[in-house]
């Protein structure tokens, strides 16, 4: 997990919003803009967990599902 999957994650939030300005209907807009805000929240936990393992000389000691890949869910 690195900040360019914050990135992705960052880049797909503002895809959201560019194409909020294309919804035919108000509720596809704001499906988008709901979106646009969890993308933004996930990039912001992946920098987070990054911020908390980095120096870490072995991250894979940091306890988690194994079945949850961060990076395939951005």
């Amino acid at each position: 997990m690195d900040m360019d999957t914050a990135r992705h994650c960052r880049d797909q939030a503002a895809e959201c919003l560019r194409l909020m300005s294309l919804a035919r209907s108000e509720a596809e807009a704001r499906a988008l803009q709901s979106l646009s805000q969890s993308w933004v929240r996930i990039a912001n936990q992946t920098e987070r967990y990054a911020l908390m393992t980095k120096g870490k000389t072995n991250v894979q000691s940091v306890a988690r599902p194994d079945s949850i890949n961060l990076r395939s869910s951005c």
